[in-house]
């Protein structure tokens, strides 16, 4: 029998083998979990990203006694968003950009059932400085206020394993909104 040295210790290619086994089954278990919870961040980012504007447009309307709006389009290379003062003429605005254009993120879009009014292949939302949405009127003529068929925003991810890939903003007569996420197929 062969005496051990003490000071040879190690471990041996069974116990290593076995720990990256361990190691192996743990990740096929958490990666996917963290991708899902990765895109479901990107698709409420994109989310807070638009409601932040819509918030932004009616309270610099509210401060600045002025209609502001906020202009949306999907494109190919992503939604965009811009948020534009029409001074304080009511009937007679005239749009100047107020912010840059933001984007969402790409794997988010606004879905072609949203109910907004649009101008310009721009869906849109007004705002008066009392706070309240109205609809893009025609030059000339007073705006009135968004209607239930007429006051929806649908954001939606291309990706589908997620708890929530949809949100529907719903934006009221008072200005207020309604965020409500649901499962898209």
């Amino acid at each position: 029998m062969m005496k051990v040295n003490q000071r040879e210790r190690g471990y041996s290619l069974t116990e290593l083998l076995v720990v990256l086994a361990i190691i192996g089954i743990f990740s096929l278990i958490t990666v996917p979990q963290f991708m899902s919870m990765y895109r479901s961040g990107l698709v409420k980012g994109s989310m807070r990203e638009f409601t932040s504007s819509l918030r932004k447009a009616r309270q610099l309307a509210a401060t600045r006694n002025e209609r502001v709006r906020v202009r949306f389009k999907k494109a190919a290379s992503g939604t965009t968003i811009q948020i534009e003062r029409g001074g304080t003429d009511p009937l007679n605005p005239t749009w100047v950009v107020m912010s840059p254009t933001r984007k969402l993120d790409p794997t988010t879009y606004i879905d072609s059932s949203t109910t907004l009014p649009t101008t310009s292949g721009f869906a849109e939302v007004n705002f008066l400085p009392n706070g309240s949405a109205v609809d893009s009127p025609s030059a000339g003529t007073m705006p009135s206020t968004l209607t239930t068929d007429n006051n929806t925003v649908i954001i939606r991810s291309s990706w589908k394993n997620m708890t929530y890939n949809q949100y529907t903003v719903v934006v009221g007569t008072s200005g207020q909104l309604t965020v409500t996420p649901s499962k898209w197929r």
